[in-house]
């Protein structure tokens, strides 16, 4: 779901991201990669309903197993659900996660949150629920992964990277060669926090999480 003038930066960033997923479990044999992946048509009772978020994020839970180094037990699939649904699922993931530090303390953890549906500048929308975005970087946070991606496909995403505590940073290249070893967050969202994002009939799902799985499958290369 690209807006206006952001499709450019957004483009390569979707690069950096597929380079980042296609390369670096094979670089880091030790890192254990995790999924949320989580699709709601239905937001508020005022908003309409959408088509194809939870499509979308059936199919980019498909593309992180096949390609993206999660393991099919590791990613965790929610469609429709709520947010208290969503809120259980983030505290199973950090008792994985505490069990994983203990039988390799050297391993490393990884994980990734993806939404798609309705969202305000402040929270997500699931079903007549709302997840706000602080709410949901403490719960990423308290999972305790070394490096933690948001993948934010609804209008008014943007806000997500106002929350308390996100800072920008200088760009960074990533090469075939190298291993990942940093800490930290990374948040890609498909629109600021004032703009709308947009479904297609004729793609059957997002444009954004469209061109990001496009990416992810190899036309980023």
């Amino acid at each position: 779901m690209l807006c206006g003038d952001r499709i450019r930066p957004l483009a390569l960033t979707v690069f950096l991201a597929a380079l980042a997923l296609s390369t670096a479990a094979a670089a880091v044999p030790q890192q254990r990669r995790y999924a949320v992946v989580v699709g709601s048509n239905l937001g508020e009772s005022d908003e309409s309903p959408l088509r194809y978020a939870e499509r979308d994020a059936s199919r980019l839970g498909d593309v992180l197993v096949r390609l993206g180094g999660v393991a099919p037990e590791d990613m965790l699939l929610i469609r429709g659900g709520s947010a208290p649904a969503v809120e259980q699922v983030l505290a199973e993931l950090a008792a994985r996660v505490s069990r994983q530090r203990r039988a390799d303390p050297k391993s490393t953890a990884m994980l990734m949150f993806y939404f798609s549906g309705h969202a305000s500048a402040g929270a997500l929308h699931l079903g007549g629920d709302q997840l706000t975005f602080e709410r949901l970087r403490a719960l990423v946070r308290k999972a305790g992964a070394d490096v933690s991606v948001f993948i934010v496909d609804a209008c008014r995403s943007g806000g997500l990277t106002r929350v308390k505590g996100a800072v920008a940073a200088e760009p960074f290249e990533i090469k075939v060669e190298d291993m990942l070893q940093s800490q930290g967050e990374a948040i890609i969202t498909s629109s600021a926090q004032g703009e709308d994002a947009q479904e297609s009939d004729r793609l059957q799902g997002g444009i954004f999480t469209h061109h990001l799985i496009g990416g992810l499958l190899g036309a980023a290369d």
